[in-house]
């Protein structure tokens, strides 16, 4: 496909790339209403995590001396959610009891105890029974731990069932969040609500576990609520049981999950919920399907007239993500999908595993990347998962990376897979720091607040390797590992190990792309320099200077990579491409080619970097800086304003977009010269050719919303 391309895309708001909803609400995890960080500890990224040795940044997971086999949950929300049901009143305290049992295996020898993870919760009785070991066990609690001893040496490969009875009562939001009917700050709770939020460590918050990524187990959760709400759980519903408490009707839903989970994926919500089902007919066999549950409020799943939420619009694309994406990188492997919608509610989205929490305003109907990134990490954050918060990226970096693909499938135009990336790329160098950090290692507290590196750059980890490796080639790698480890955890070098034992035949070193890329902070920045060399025969001969010139702390003094140059005539019309290997900060290629290249330009959407401005040939001596546009940035459909020196006549002005359109063009008079302009209606990024009577002359325009 012979695409027309204008030049870089310099930093843009990612508002103004990602429509209405604020950056954060597209970026997932937790940030609690009240600070109450357990294991969690405030860190200047500016100390011990930009330049630390490959060695010290491996996974170093310390892990305990069991492997927790089945969680069986079963919690009470129904006393609050009566309460908040019955009143006027904003409530601010929240309690409720659980029971927890936890099935391990013990798999090492020599200790006659442990411990669990539980914070901020009173832990009313313990049980502990063994199947090989016939101590006594009794247990303790402090610093956000329960600790379990035994008076006898526990044997390795015992197992364990611990009954654990627990109460929260609290008047904070953290793990669990609470909301009886109202008005909070700038979010409607239409309904009372309750819902679990455990990522990246919070699940301890709301029951007793082994709150680590890396510890996966089966489940089975019962939530208990007034009658008239419905509570929701990862998996399938077995059965749901009613009773009369003696002051009001109860119902208990009894959830499953047969495939191990990690328990921030683990998830209860609870309101006044209304349901729609979709299906999913599987890619595989159309013959088996997948039920799609979705939970919301019922004004949002049947919205009067002038509403601005609709259910059903909304999530009408869901059965298709799944059939794209098991198309794609194989099955989907799960029993059922579904959403749940929640407000008041900090993010955009959390992938609970078969049960995807999302934010009510993504009702609205502009978060159709958002839900793919969701539905994606069902396969690239559920399915295989990071063993550490370490590894985070390879989670949040594949589901980036598979928004693009959506894009892609959605619109059926491969510029819309780059314009997303790019888009990515826009908002990763917004941040005058975003140079500093590698992807790998981002502290535990800040790995959704360094969304630009966690997400945006981490995402284009993905996209290089998909150009290195060949895009088939890379989809056929990554099904591979999704159905030959299907529910296990990856640290970093586990990733890269087996990317190396599967890519055949990359285009670099891997060792070397994760060393720059991975565990290395920043990204190169470009610079070409052409020199015609003259023409012979028909032959046009050129040099062209390929120049890095990053600075600062955290670059690297150069980065290694294939580089794609495209070759370019005066409307920015491709004639060639060629791939050179850039293996030192400045160096040279010779090309020869059988027409004049007017324009010279890296292909900025295969790397994540910053280039200059287009590179012409030699024979147009004209400074950039010689005419000046201003405003720019500019409002869309603005006036903008050239100036430059009685010298110039301005012959024409040509404006294109992106991929290469031409979307104005206006010529001068012999009475009339062009000095003001029209900005473009639609936000973006756009490319500005200016004819004068010296030459031509390239100008970026950035217009905003």
């Amino acid at each position: 496909m012979l695409l027309r391309i204008c030049l870089l895309m310099l930093m843009m708001s990612a508002a103004l790339l990602q429509g209405a909803i604020p950056p954060q609400m597209l970026n997932e995890g937790t940030a609690p209403f009240e600070s109450r960080q357990s294991r969690i500890t405030e860190i200047n990224c500016s100390h011990n995590y930009k330049h630390i040795d490959k060695e010290s940044l491996q996974s170093n997971i310390i892990r305990p001396i069991y492997d927790v086999l089945n969680y069986k949950l079963f919690i009470d929300l129904s006393d609050f959610l009566q309460s908040a049901d019955t009143t006027e009143l904003l409530l601010e305290n929240f309690t409720c009891t659980g029971k927890q049992i936890i099935i391990l295996k013990i798999d090492s020898s020599g200790y006659n105890s442990f411990t669990l993870d539980a914070a901020e919760m009173a832990i009313t009785n313990v049980k502990v029974s063994s199947k090989k070991t016939s101590g006594i066990f009794t247990f303790s609690t402090s610093d956000d731990l329960l600790r379990i001893l035994s008076n006898k040496t526990l044997i390795k490969d015992d197992t364990l069932t611990i009954t654990i009875d627990y109460r929260l009562d609290r008047n904070f939001r953290t793990g669990i969040y609470y909301f009886s009917r109202g008005k909070y700050q700038d979010a409607t709770a239409v309904e009372p609500l309750v819902y679990t939020q455990g990522e990246p460590t919070f699940a301890h918050f709301w029951m007793p576990c082994n709150d680590y990524p890396y510890d996966k187990a089966i489940s089975q959760i019962s939530v208990k609520v007034p009658e008239g709400f419905i509570g929701v759980s990862n998996g399938l519903l077995d059965s749901l049981i009613s009773e009369n408490t003696g002051e009001f009707e109860t119902s208990t839903f009894h959830w499953s999950h047969a495939s191990p989970v990690s328990t921030y994926l683990m998830t209860v919500a609870a309101s006044k919920y209304s349901y729609f089902e979709q299906n999913y007919p599987r890619f595989s066999d159309n013959q088996d399907t997948v039920k799609i549950g979705n939970y919301m409020w019922d004004t949002d799943l049947n919205p009067p007239a002038g509403s601005v939420y609709n259910g059903k619009i909304a999530l009408k694309n869901q059965p298709e993500m799944l059939r794209f994406f098991s198309s794609k990188f194989g099955e989907y492997s799960f029993e059922k999908y579904g959403t749940v919608a929640a407000e008041p509610y900090m993010y955009g989205g959390m992938e609970h595993q078969t049960l995807t929490t999302i934010h009510r305003s993504w009702l609205r109907g502009h978060a159709e990347l958002g839900l793919a990134h969701e539905a994606a990490h069902h396969w690239i954050g559920d399915l295989i998962t990071c063993a550490s918060w370490n590894d985070i990226w390879i989670n949040e970096g594949g589901a980036t990376w598979f928004e693009a693909l959506w894009s892609e499938n959605i619109t059926k135009n491969e510029d819309s897979y780059y314009n997303r990336m790019l888009s990515k790329a826009n908002y990763y160098f917004e941040f005058s720091d975003s140079h500093q950090y590698p992807v790998y290692g981002v502290p535990e507290n800040l790995v959704f607040k360094l969304t630009y590196i966690t997400y945006n750059k981490a995402g284009w980890v993905f996209h290089m390797l998909s150009e290195l490796t060949g895009r088939e080639e890379f989809f056929n790698v990554m099904k591979d590992i999704f159905e030959t480890n299907k529910f296990r955890t990856f640290t970093t070098e586990e990733f890269l190990a087996v990317l190396k034992s599967k890519i055949t035949s990359p285009k670099m070193d891997l060792d070397l792309f994760f060393d720059q890329w991975i565990y290395g902070a920043g990204n190169p920045e470009y610079e070409l320099a052409v020199t015609f060399n003259g023409s012979d025969g028909g032959k046009f001969n050129y040099d062209v200077f390929v120049n890095q010139v990053q600075e600062g702390e955290g670059y690297k003094e150069f980065y290694e990579m294939p580089v794609d140059i495209l070759f370019m005539d005066d409307s920015l019309n491709i004639l060639a491409t060629r791939t050179v290997y850039n293996n030192s900060r400045s160096q040279k290629f010779n090309f020869e080619f059988d027409f004049p290249v007017r324009n010279f330009i890296i292909d900025y959407r295969k790397i994540l970097c910053k280039v200059s401005d287009i590179a012409t040939t030699v024979d147009e001596n004209i400074s950039l800086d010689e005419i000046i546009l201003a405003p720019n940035p500019i409002l869309s459909g603005g006036q903008i304003s050239l100036f430059y020196s009685g010298e110039f006549e301005i012959i024409e002005l040509k404006i294109y977009d992106l991929p290469g359109n031409l979307i104005s063009s206006e010529s001068s008079s012999n009475n009339h010269s062009l000095n003001n302009i029209q900005a473009p209606s639609a936000p973006g990024v756009y490319l500005l050719v200016i004819e004068t009577n010296m030459g031509t002359i390239r100008k970026q325009l950035v217009v905003m919303q």
